[in-house]
């Protein structure tokens, strides 16, 4: 999951070879995982790996 959010805003970067439009349900589904993800974080239920 964070890989795919780590990797997923490339459209930051355009002319890129991967950029691409951002579109509403792409921009709702990214906040949507990182809440998620900042959830997971706060509460212990996912670390790093040792």
């Amino acid at each position: 999951m964070v890989t795919l959010l780590w990797e997923g805003h490339r459209d930051r970067h355009p002319g890129g070879l991967t950029s691409a439009p951002v579109t509403l349900k792409a921009a709702q589904a990214a906040v949507h995982l990182a809440v998620t993800l900042v959830q997971w974080i706060a509460a212990g239920t996912i670390r790093r790996k040792p």
